[in-house]
């Protein structure tokens, strides 16, 4: 029962992280010539996943709006405090930002997204499942994982974590948009 415990601990520990990392485009073309990660440009141009309704999603589908990929999970306490900044960002900015919620499903199962999302109306998101297995093949090491992708549907950044308060991740996320939408 003390390893169960154990386990469970050192996995939420490990998946569900604070601090920040960001990386943008530049920063990650020098990395993967020196580390061999893999490249989000490449891996984004093919991305695909299935809405709640069974419905393909694709990026093409958000051209001319900063697109924020989220990878979360409903047990995810860091995942679950950045949401307000990010719906308040998708209200304010409707026609320039969207946010694609992708749930992991490692272990949340279809009920679980369905009943938060029914406990948490105002927030606009376009809800998704990674059926494709995207976070595996971006080699996402933890949640939060936020991608950003600009309005030309290209690679912008990521970033691991959060920013620091509600106010600190909303001024982050309007500083993007506002950055990509002048």
């Amino acid at each position: 029962m003390q390893y169960a415990l154990l386990g469970v601990i050192f996995f939420l520990l490990a998946s569900c992280t604070a601090p920040s990392d960001s990386t943008t485009e530049a920063e990650q073309s020098d990395q993967s010539v020196e580390k061999g990660v893999v490249n989000y440009a490449d891996v984004l141009n093919s991305a695909s996943f299935q809405d709640y309704e069974g419905n393909v999603v694709t990026l093409d589908q958000f051209k001319g709006k900063v697109v924020m990929i989220d990878f979360w999970e409903t047990w995810c306490t860091p995942c679950l405090k950045a949401f307000p900044s990010m719906g308040k960002a998708m209200n304010d900015y409707p026609n320039d930002f969207v946010v694609l919620a992708v749930n992991l499903g490692e272990s949340d199962q279809d009920a679980d997204v369905e009943r938060f999302r029914s406990s948490n109306p105002d927030y606009p998101f376009v809800w998704l499942k990674d059926t494709e297995l995207l976070a595996n093949q971006l080699q996402v090491p933890g949640i939060p994982f936020k991608i950003f992708v600009n309005p030309d549907g290209n690679y912008h950044s990521h970033e691991l974590g959060l920013s620091g308060s509600e106010d600190a991740n909303y001024d982050k996320l309007v500083q993007l948009i506002q950055s990509q939408i002048q």
